[in-house]
Parts: structure tokens; sequence; C-alpha cells
């Protein structure tokens, strides 16, 4: 049995609007002016321009002008993509690339480094990928701090393999590589895997699917809160009496799910309580975890009226 659910909530990742003005410069002018004081870390910036990619790619949308002046970012740290004037639609269900006009131009023969997508003469989300991970990683070559970290090096090699089969198979995949790059170096113990994966998983088999796009609460605080409150509202119960209670703290899109599937109040107050002993930091990979498993959930979401062609 499914029952739906939903919630609105605004996109947590933003992308240009037209005629936008933005306060902040091109990923190339940062990275020149990057040094161990910089407020915003190179990771923080990876993982933005993941999470919009992950964005483009779920809509079904190749940028395909991959480049440093469209990508920016905001003086509060926020990376914009930019500029999809030659942007194109794709059929995400197709695994063959249609004809494409001006794939020698998007393509750039003229690069130092070339995907094997130049000589097959198509250009697909991966190649997307491999254009984003030469622009990080040449770019990032160029600061001249020698003590600078940065976390995803092999997770940045792999996406700008040549060959598109020794690449992720998308920008989701991506995703979850960072989340359990994250998640290994996070010293945690066996006590903690168990509190993890006891909720985790518990609510993982209660969800059906998504309708439309996934969105999840990416906020550690009013994570906290909603959970908070699920357990005031239980606090008599072995297992919680509405399971969307609980799915609500971290889904923040339409869903269905499974009712009769339980989670109990126990499991929901160790995670709770190993969740607040957490730094800001740790919540944040908690959830970044979370998400990517839930990300592997089937999502039905209908066509879209895009304007590009």
């Amino acid at each position: 049995m499914e029952m739906a659910f939903s919630e609105p909530m605004d996109i947590f990742l933003s992308f240009i609007c037209l005629l936008e003005y933005i306060d902040g410069q091109t990923i190339e002018d940062f990275m020149k002016g990057y040094d161990w004081f910089s407020e915003i870390t190179l990771d923080e910036i990876f993982v933005q321009l993941i999470d919009g990619f992950c964005y483009i790619e779920n809509h079904g949308i190749l940028h395909r002008d991959i480049r440093e002046s469209n990508i920016l970012i905001d003086k509060t740290g926020l990376v914009k993509i930019i500029d999809f004037g030659i942007g194109k639609t794709f059929d995400k269900n197709l695994s063959h690339a249609e004809e494409d006009s001006l794939v020698a131009i998007i393509n750039r023969k003229n690069s130092d480094t070339l995907p094997q997508e130049y000589y097959d003469g198509i250009y697909t989300s991966l190649t997307d990928m491999f254009y984003l991970a030469e622009l990080f990683s040449r770019l990032k070559k160029q600061i001249e701090d020698p003590f600078i970290e940065f976390s995803y090096d092999e997770i940045l090699y792999k996406m700008m393999q040549k060959n598109p089969k020794d690449r992720y198979k998308s920008f989701n995949d991506v995703k979850m590589a960072i989340g359990k790059n994250d998640f290994v170096n996070m010293k945690i113990s066996e006590s903690d895997k168990i509190t993890y994966q006891s909720f985790v998983n518990a609510i993982y088999r209660s969800i059906s699917k998504f309708q439309g796009e996934r969105k999840f609460n990416n906020d550690p605080e009013l994570f906290i809160q909603r959970l908070e409150s699920v357990l005031k509202n239980n606090l008599f119960e072995e297992k919680i009496q509405n399971i969307s209670e609980v799915i609500s703290c971290l889904v923040f899109s339409s869903y269905t799910y499974y009712p009769k599937e339980s989670v109990l109040c126990e499991d929901v107050r160790k995670f709770l309580e190993w969740f607040r002993k957490s730094t800001h930091e740790s919540r944040k990979i908690i959830l970044s975890n979370i998400f990517s498993k839930f990300s592997t959930i089937k999502a039905i979401i209908e066509d879209e009226k895009l304007p590009f062609n």
C-alpha cells in the first residue's frame, strides 16, 4: 500500500535568472585570490558545483559551455552557474547521443586536454562532467599557497578521465562519492554506525518513490527541531504512530510511502542524541550521506517544457 505526501520548499540551489545582478567574481578570479585565510573552502565550492550540475542533469539539460566566465561566486560564497545560451535538453532515458551541430565548437578543439567525445563527435552529460573537472583541476593548480587542502582529488581525477566509461555514470554518482568520502573520513565508532543505520534504513524502507524533483532538508537545526517535535508527539509510544512525520523531517518534496513500515521511537531518540552531539560540519556530512542514500529511490519526474533546443 502507498500513500502520498507533499510539502513545499524553496529550491536549495540558486541559479542565475535573466538580468540578475551578482555581486561577486568569476571562479578564475576567486581561485587566483584564494589563500589559507579565505572564508569559504575549495571543498565547499566543489560540492556546490556538483549540486548545481546534479540539478541540471536531473532536469535533462546539457550546459555545453563550461568555462571560467560562466561560473560565478558571490560575496557570500554562493556559486552561480550562468549562460545557458547554447544549453540543450536531452532524453535521460536514451543511451545514445543525438546529432549535435555545435559539437565541434563546444568540444573545444584548441583545449590542451580533450575527452574521447571530441573524437567521437558527441556531447553528453558526461562531457559536462569532464569539462567541469578539467576546469576546476586547472584552476586549482594555479593557487600559489602550497598548504591549501582539498578533500576530493580522487573524485576529481575520475571525473576527468578521457574515456567516459572510466568516469562516474552521472553527477548524482559524483555526489554519492562525495558523501561516502566525507563519511569515511569522519571518526565514527561501531556504535555510531548502528545508531545511524537503524534510523536511516527504517526511513529508507518506508519511502516508495518521489513524485517530481527530490528536495531535502539541508538545515541541521531545523532537522533537530522537527525530530524533537516528533518524539514529543510519540512520548508514550514504542513506535512512531505516523511515519510520514519522521520522513518530513528530512524530505521536502512529494513522495509516496508505505504506512505499514515502522520506526522505533528508541531508534529516533538515539539518533537525535547522537546528531545533537555532532559538530556542525559533521551534521552536514551526516545529512549529505542520508540524502545520497535517498537519491537512489526512484523519482517520477514529469516532462517539462524548457527553453532549449
